[in-house]
């Protein structure tokens, strides 16, 4: 199964005007730069997580039709249901259809897509990743989003606006990967 990023969040973490004053920037002329490097720093938070933070799109699509009778949805907190399809050979969407085809089940961490027992599965599709879901995922309010999240991102964003390149020399940055590594950890997907 492959996951694909359809709509970026919108909104994140962690501000311009805080990661600015948090990096001690006082010009303009980088303001890309800085935005940049929160977009960077909030995805690699979330990867280290397992977590999304700001609401997004994201679809899932596989080749073969699970033989079992649930899909793991991998991507939390889960917010909604976009659609389930498949591509026939024709290159058409057929939707599957929520209620008689499948049910969602959003009670634990990751959300599944559960086949009813009248479930049956199409034998006209094409090949190639031809069965998708695409759903909604994430936080519509930021300040849903933990305090030690923020605090790590503001972290990175400082050291990568100070630390241009991929190594300083006569410095050790352990401690910058120790105290990100100690604010997200606690709060870390382990089961996936």
């Amino acid at each position: 199964m492959d996951y694909k990023r359809i709509v970026k969040p919108s909104a994140f973490p962690v501000t311009f005007e805080e990661a600015k004053l948090h990096a001690r920037v006082e010009h303009s002329e980088e303001d890309t730069l800085i935005q940049g490097m929160i977009e960077a720093a909030t995805v690699y938070c979330e990867k280290i997580q397992k977590k999304m933070y700001g609401r997004q799109t994201w679809q899932v699509a596989f080749d073969h039709f699970p033989m079992y009778p649930e899909i793991i949805l991998r991507k939390a907190p889960f917010h909604s249901l976009k659609k389930f399809y498949y591509r026939n050979e024709l290159s058409e969407e057929v939707l599957f259809v929520e209620g008689s085809d499948f049910m969602v089940d959003d009670t634990g961490l990751f959300a599944k897509i559960i086949l009813l027992e009248a479930f049956r599965f199409p034998t006209d599709h094409a090949s190639g990743n031809a069965f998708r879901i695409e759903f909604d995922c994430g936080n519509d309010d930021m300040a849903d989003v933990e305090a030690t999240v923020r605090q790590a991102i503001l972290m990175l964003v400082s050291h990568w606006y100070d630390n241009r390149g991929s190594v300083v020399i006569g410095v050790v940055s352990k401690e910058l990967e120790f105290a990100v590594s100690a604010l997200l950890g606690p709060d870390r997907v382990v089961s996936v």
